[in-house]
């Protein structure tokens, strides 16, 4: 619910499906895109109740379960407090516990008034590269976007979106640690597995960040295929933010140097 309260828009796909979105389930199309318009939580039988409002696209087609449009679940008081309607437009009601069932990833992203710069260093034909951030000041990361992408590359990329994609994406794992304070601190890590993905993100909003310098550690664990197809074990690493901040690729020697005082976590 932060996310909604935070204004960011807010995406959701539906389950995958063999057949694509030409297959419907429970009112939900298949491999298909949703807004999620807001969240809330209201008193229903007693207790606190988690509810989405959502939005195909196509401004036709609803979820057909508890609390679709024509549900009995429905009270003149819930109705008031949502602004429910019951109209075939594409705007629905579901409730959170069927939501993580029928929905399988969900992204939002930061509504901002102006292009956030970004810059980009790339990896070839590395499985660990550490790189150095430096920040002149302090970063509020609350309301300024602060983000590190790593994307796969190659025609293992360019081709991801085709119905017949023969290639998978390799795993990343993401770790960013402070080097401002008197010992280093592990910031944030995404070290989770996102099921054939070539890109990898990882975004701050948690906390303010220091001015000083921090280190980013990125690892890559290349599949047998991109192992066999050098010419697919690539990458690129994006820094995105708003201040002019410093972001540099480190020797070996360098790495070593920073990393003699870090206790890695997993």
């Amino acid at each position: 619910m932060s996310c909604d309260q935070k204004n960011y828009a807010i995406m959701s796909s539906s389950n995958s499906h063999p057949n694509g979105d030409t297959e419907t389930i429970g009112g939900i199309v298949q491999s298909h895109a949703y807004s999620i318009l807001s969240a809330h939580e209201v008193d229903y039988e007693g207790g606190p109740f988690r509810i989405l409002r959502m939005r195909n696209p196509w401004r036709t087609g609803e979820w057909e379960g508890e609390f679709s449009d024509k549900s009995d679940c429905w009270t003149d008081d819930l109705k008031a407090q949502l602004g429910h309607e019951d109209k075939d437009d594409g705007v629905f009601f579901i409730p959170y516990r069927d939501f993580w069932t029928r929905f399988d990833m969900t992204e939002f992203a930061m509504l901002l008034q102006e292009p956030v710069p970004k810059k980009q260093l790339r990896m070839d034909q590395s499985s660990k590269e550490y790189f150095k951030i430096t920040l002149d000041g302090d970063y509020d990361t609350k309301n300024n976007v602060f983000g590190i992408n790593v994307q796969q590359q190659g025609e293992r990329f360019s081709t991801f979106k085709r119905d017949q994609n023969p290639y998978r994406a390799s795993d990343v794992n993401i770790k960013l640690y402070s080097l401002t304070g008197e010992t280093p601190e592990l910031v944030k890590s995404e070290t989770e597995y996102t099921t054939n993905s070539f890109m990898k993100s990882m975004i701050c909003r948690e906390r303010t960040l220091a001015a000083g310098e921090y280190l980013l550690e990125v690892v890559i664990n290349w599949n047998a295929e991109a192992e066999q197809q050098r010419e697919h074990k690539d990458a690129v690493v994006d820094l995105i933010c708003k201040d002019d901040a410093g972001f540099e690729m480190l020797s070996k020697q360098e790495s070593l140097e920073l990393l003699k005082n870090i206790e890695f976590q997993g």
